[in-house]
């Protein structure tokens, strides 16, 4: 049996609105006892302020011999966000029956990210401290509590920002889903930082969802797109957010017998993380229905001996929408595997106003391959189009066509043929054909659509 090594962070964050404080950060030095008069720290109502000013300690009635000092980063945290600054508590091991109360200042980019408090526990582990932001204050304060002296620490930068996923477009009467989902840094995710995928983003008790424009409802489950256009769906307040990592048995031992194991198996079970939720908006294209488009013609080719074919996986029906980017949903009548040889491909030719031909091959995982002109010259282009699948079903989205007047439009961009001889200026381009190509390695099949059917799918 697998064991599994799960690590768990649920994280508070809370909206608001404040100005960054500029905070400066001095030399390691000590703040000794309340009752030193030597001591350079100022201590009032049994307060003790650390040298740089940034950390406030109330402590518990009759405490009064207690040290701050500038600490170095927990090392085992490396790569979980940024620290911000860390203190020795001391005496060192003392414990409390009524807790400790620390107080960092904290400024508007430092919440931003997420702030975290964490220490050393009793017995040297990492433990992380139930902490809260304290926005009524000038500037800002992050407020934990501890019944000992130890290493204590203020880290940030944990993620980037919350924001709402949604598709980016529903029919019309339809019900739009959503979600909240955590945000990473390039950095994040360039050095292997679980993906976003990882976090679950639960709203909090305070939490408030709105909608705008096409999409009218109060939360999720009513939100819905009542009409034609662009809507979008808003959160803000308190959310959760709860992270869990599993290690399997053999990735485990990879670890354990790497330099420095302990980075990954000292980190706490629990983490109380606390930040704003920043531009949770998301964008809905509401559409008309979706029209199912005639197929002109199908043929199946064995690769193998050249030969036609009905043996082999063929588009069972095509449909399209319309909207600022049409849509095409492909459904093929037997399973496509995953390998590299595996493809559901759209394939649009067009004129442009010069006669000239332009074409384009879309597909999952390979993007848009463009050619140019009667000698099909390599055109490098960024066709935004959007992919998707999911079983049997194939989707394409964010496509530039359009109809207009009597034709039905490819809006081709700007580009370079490959070889750099010229530059294309992209612009309107006449579509004279578009064909399904799905394939296997085994077998191509081929359905050419009828340009009429997709015009008519895409009037208004």
């Amino acid at each position: 049996m697998s064991m599994f090594l799960r690590t768990r962070w649920v994280v508070v964050m809370v909206v608001f609105a404040m100005s960054a404080a500029a905070c400066g950060g001095g030399a390691s030095t000590t703040s000794t006892g309340l009752d030193s008069p030597s001591n350079p720290a100022d201590s009032v109502d049994s307060s003790l302020v650390s040298s740089d000013g940034l950390l406030t300690v109330i402590l518990p009635s009759g405490v009064d011999a207690v040290s701050v000092i500038e600490a170095g980063a927990i090392e085992e945290l490396d790569g979980l966000g940024q620290s911000v600054r860390a203190y020795d508590l001391g005496p060192d091991g003392s414990t409390f029956d009524e807790p400790v109360q620390l107080r960092f200042e904290v400024t508007a980019d430092e919440i931003a990210g997420g702030v975290l408090v964490v220490a050393r526990s009793t017995d040297g582990a990492i433990e992380p401290l139930v902490a809260t932001i304290d926005l009524s204050s000038e500037p800002a304060v992050v407020v934990a509590e501890i019944d000992h002296f130890t290493v204590v620490e203020l880290r940030t930068g944990v993620y980037r920002d919350i924001t709402v996923k949604a598709p980016a477009r529903i029919v019309v009467g339809g019900t739009v889903p959503v979600d909240l989902q955590i945000g990473l840094t390039s950095d994040q995710v360039a050095s292997n930082y679980p993906s976003p995928d990882s976090f679950s983003v639960k709203e909090g008790a305070n939490g408030e969802w709105s909608a705008s424009g096409s999409v009218t409802g109060s939360g999720p489950g009513s939100f819905v797109c009542s009409s034609v256009g662009t809507g979008s769906v808003s959160y803000s307040g308190l959310i959760i957010v709860d992270y869990q990592l599993v290690i399997e048995e053999g990735y485990r031992r990879i670890i354990e017998a790497s330099a420095d194991p302990g980075r990954v198996f000292s980190h706490p079970s629990e983490w109380i993380v606390q930040g704003p939720v920043r531009d949770a908006t998301a964008n809905v294209e509401c559409v008309e229905a979706a029209t199912e488009v005639q197929i002109d013609d199908q043929t199946c080719v064995n690769f193998t001996t050249g030969e036609y074919t009905n043996e082999c996986v063929l588009t069972e029906g095509v449909t399209v929408s319309g909207g600022d980017f049409a849509a095409f949903t492909v459904s093929v009548d037997g399973p496509i595997g995953d390998g590299a040889e595996d493809s559901v491909k759209v394939f649009f030719v067009a004129t442009n106003s010069d006669g000239e031909m332009v074409a384009f091959e879309c597909g999952l995982g390979q993007g848009c391959i463009g050619w140019f002109g009667a000698g099909f010259a390599s055109l490098e282009a960024d066709l935004p189009v959007q992919y998707s699948a999911s079983d049997q079903v194939w989707s394409f989205s964010n496509l530039p066509i359009r109809t207009e007047g009597s034709d039905l439009i490819l809006d081709v961009p700007p580009g370079v043929l490959a070889d750099g001889s010229a530059t294309i200026p992209g612009g309107p381009a006449a579509l004279i054909e578009v064909t399904i190509f799905v394939e296997n390695g085994d077998f191509l099949s081929t359905t050419r659509l009828s340009i009429d059917g997709l015009y008519d799918g895409l009037s208004p």
